[in-house]
Parts: C-alpha cells; structure tokens; sequence
C-alpha cells in the first residue's frame, strides 16, 4: 500500500509552563490529506484513508492500481470478458455494456435463451419465384426445410421437363443462386421452353407457318388441294421433337353413279 512505501517520521512537539501559571498554546496533531495528488480519473472520486486513498467510481469502472506507479485511477469494467460474439464478431467494449462488431454478411442479435449479444448470418428473406421449376435445393450451413436462406448459402433450382435455361435441347437444366453479404439473392436464371426448331414439310403437308415452336405449342399443317385432311396440328414435346406427322392422302368421292345403258370401270 501507498503507507508502506512512505518513510515514518515521529514528530515531538513541546510547551512551555510560562510565568501565568499557563501552558503555551498546544497543537493538534491533525490527519494528511492522503487525496492530494490523487484524482482517480474522470471518471472516480479519492477518498482519503488513513494513510492511503481509495476511489470511488462510477458505475461501470472499477478501480485498479498501476503496476509501475502505484497510481489508483477509476477504468472502464471490461464487459467484454466472457463474450466472444461468434465466429464473425469481435467484442467492444462499452460502460456497462458491449456491442459484437460483425463481419459483412453478418448481423449483431440477441439470443433469446440468455439475451446474449452475437453474431449471425444476413437472412436473404424468400427465394425468388421461377417460373417452370420443378423442385429446389439448398446447400450450406441448414437443411434445406424452408424458403429462405441466409449469407453464403446456394439454391439450385431445377427446371421441369421441356425446358432449359438457354431453351435449346442440350441446354442446362439447373442453376444456383447466392445470398450475399447485403441479403439480397444473385441474380436468377429462367427456365425457358425447348426450341424444336422450324417445322418443315412433312407427309405431303406443309406448315402455315415458319416460326419455330417451343415446347407446348402447337404448329398447324394443311394438305394439298385434294388430300385429307384439310389441316392437322403438329406439337413440340419435350425431347425437341415434332409429334407424329399425319400423311395427306388423295380424297374419295365414294361409287360413281350409275348411268343407263353403261357400265362402271375405274380408271387410275
């Protein structure tokens, strides 16, 4: 303590018996002011002991003692001290409280089971809606077992049957998306229909018109002036290809009539 370094002076005081019978005037010993000197901080108050000080501080610092000086001051209580705020966070200290300083795509919360500030991952809310999908998975740090997902994590969305995100039949049939450190998802590719390509003559029919058809759609074909039938549709399936073509064949007119005094003989 601060008296143990201090040397020890025993101080004697005298009085005198004067000529009126009287003493002279003794004085007090009275205690030092051991505060002298002695501030704590700004943010403690010293209060004199005996032969010592000690500070008073506000609430959130505590008093601690300088290993060279000596010196008491008041300093901030280290709140951080047990809290590592995650896996992305740093602790900072404040009075009387701490705050998780949070890498990008990462959030401060506070845990409901001990209201203990942390660090989590941005949530990137619902995954976009496709249009032609036919099922979705995730991968990352949670089972894929609702519609959102958070920093880091991939959604790979597959495409139905007849379609690709280029629309050609070879076409890739999937692609994933990212949640980003801002939460918002990367940008979404589309599950286009499958080309098959321009309709050409087929069975003596020719198509109306030259447009390629994509899958779903349905080309119409007509025959030749004297074939049947007049007009048929051909549909583009979801291997690319054209349903079956029906022939144009040569129209009947049914048994000739008969006329009187002839006979009937067909003619090819």
């Amino acid at each position: 303590s601060l008296h143990d370094a201090l040397p020890i002076f025993h101080l004697v005081l005298d009085v005198e018996c004067l000529a009126n019978g009287q003493y002279t005037e003794v004085h007090r010993c009275i205690p030092l002011d051991d505060c002298v000197g002695h501030s704590c901080g700004a943010f403690g108050t010293c209060v004199d002991q005996h032969m010592d000080y000690t500070c008073n501080c506000l609430s959130g610092f505590e008093m601690t003692t300088d290993d060279v000086t000596g010196e008491k001051l008041c300093g901030n209580v280290d709140d951080c001290h047990g809290h590592m705020c995650g896996e992305a966070g740093t602790c900072v200290d404040l009075v009387n409280d701490y705050d998780c300083q949070c890498e990008d795509g990462w959030r401060q919360v506070v845990r409901h089971e001990d209201d203990l500030k942390t660090c989590e991952r941005v949530e990137c809310g619902d995954v976009p809606d496709i249009d032609n999908v036919v099922s979705m998975a995730a991968t990352g740090l949670y089972p894929w077992s609702r519609s959102k997902a958070v920093f880091e994590e991939t959604v790979e969305f597959f495409c139905a049957n007849g379609y690709s995100t280029n629309g050609q039949l070879n076409g890739p049939r999937s692609f994933t998306i990212m949640c980003g450190a801002d939460g918002s998802y990367s940008s979404a590719q589309e599950c286009l229909p499958i080309s098959c390509g321009a309709p050409e003559p087929a069975g003596g029919a020719n198509p109306v018109s030259s447009a390629p058809a994509h899958f779903g759609e349905t080309i119409d074909y007509s025959c030749p002036h004297g074939f049947g039938p007049e007009s048929f549709g051909r549909t583009c399936m979801e291997n690319g290809q054209y349903s079956p073509v029906i022939a144009c064949e040569p129209r009947l007119c049914g048994t000739a009539p008969l006329f009187p005094m002839t006979d009937r003989k067909s003619v090819v």
